[in-house]
């Protein structure tokens, strides 16, 4: 996660964008897969960049991670990409529902929806 936070920093900074300033909730816990372990999404939505406004968001979205964490405690990096919003489907085996742009879908449907599987590692 600390890879992901610092990567933010440089960025705006290489940009020439300022100071980065998080927002609270850029880090958000939930347990993805259902093994009893916190993992993470970082979510660049209310992330600043002061003299870079839209450097982590746009019109396809904002960045996210999707971060697990593995059984000895370790936290690894399982899904990185723009996206609009997402969800975590109560369903066995959990799945993560996300909205992207438009353009990311074969046909272009502006309603496409993706989900993604994060198995326990």
């Amino acid at each position: 996660m600390r890879k992901v936070l610092s990567g933010a920093v440089l960025t705006c900074r290489q940009e020439g964008g300022g100071k980065l300033e998080f927002a609270p909730d850029t880090v958000q816990k939930v347990d993805f897969n259902g093994d009893g372990r916190i993992d993470h999404v970082v979510d660049f939505d209310k992330v600043k960049c002061p003299e870079m406004e839209h450097i982590f968001c746009g019109t396809g979205g904002c960045q996210m991670h999707f971060l697990v964490t593995l059984p000895k405690g370790a936290i690894r990096e399982v899904f990185a990409v723009t996206i609009h919003r997402y969800e975590v489907l109560k369903v066995w085996p959990l799945k993560v529902r996300f909205d992207v742009h438009h353009s990311i879908c074969e046909d272009g449907s502006p309603t496409r929806s993706g989900h993604l599987h994060l198995r326990t590692l």
